[in-house]
């Protein structure tokens, strides 16, 4: 099982790709920052999965944080989730 995880709680971007049955990420990218959490996140996934064997058709979950943050980054990570989520067809 392949796992898209993004974080946007924080004063950070983050995007990271796991396969369950590799030791290490697949890809992963941190972006600190305090504000444009909305503008930076969908590049930023776009260079992580395009790291991994497969890209998007690849991933089978989205995973993101949901606290503790700040509510604007939590709806954020949420929002970008929810919409790659269903895109890939996956949970």
């Amino acid at each position: 099982m392949r796992i898209l995880a993004i974080d946007t709680a924080l004063p950070a971007v983050s995007a990271c790709v796991l396969d369950e049955e590799a030791l290490q990420p697949i890809a992963l990218e941190s972006l600190p920052m305090a504000r444009g959490h909305a503008e930076a996140i969908m590049p930023l996934i776009q260079r992580v999965v395009s790291q991994a064997p497969g890209g998007f058709s690849s991933i089978d979950r989205v995973a993101v944080t949901v606290g503790p943050g700040s509510f604007t980054g939590i709806r954020i990570g949420l929002a970008a989730a929810q919409g790659l989520a269903l895109a890939c067809k996956c949970d």
